[in-house]
C-alpha cells in the first residue's frame, strides 16, 4: 500500500498536463486502451489490456515525440516492477512495444525528454 502512495504522489505531477489517446476508445473487452497526460518534455502513459484481449503486446504511438531528440523511457508494471531505457525519438516514432502478459493489467509509461 505505502509503495502504491509513493508512485501515486510521484505521478501526481502529470495529472494536470494535456490528455492524449493513443487508442480508439472502444467499449470493446477485447482491444487495448492507452492515453498520455502530457506536455512538451514530459509524459505519462497509461496501458491497459482488458480482460478479453488474447495479445499481450501491443505497440504504441506516440504523437508527441521528436525525432531529433532522445528519451528515457520508464515502464512500471503492477508489481512495480521498473525497466528504464534511452530511445531515440526517431525510434519511438517508428512505434514502442508494450508486453502486457496478464488479461486485466496496466503497465505505466513515463517518457522524459533529455
Amino acid at each position: 500500500m505505502i509503495v502504491a502512495l509513493e508512485e501515486a504522489k510521484r505521478l501526481s505531477k502529470y495529472w494536470n498536463k494535456d490528455f492524449y489517446p493513443l487508442t480508439e476508445p472502444s467499449v470493446d473487452e477485447s482491444t487495448w486502451f492507452a492515453y498520455a497526460l502530457s506536455d512538451t518534455c514530459e509524459s505519462l502513459i497509461y496501458v491497459f489490456r482488458r480482460p478479453l484481449s488474447e495479445n499481450e503486446g501491443y505497440t504504441l504511438y506516440f504523437p508527441f515525440i521528436s525525432e531529433s531528440l532522445r528519451y528515457r523511457i520508464t515502464v512500471t508494471d503492477e508489481n512495480y516492477n521498473k525497466k528504464e531505457i534511452i530511445a531515440s525519438g526517431k525510434e519511438l516514432i517508428c512505434g514502442f512495444d508494450v508486453i502486457i502478459p496478464n488479461k486485466r493489467a496496466s503497465t505505466v509509461i513515463e517518457c522524459i525528454r533529455i
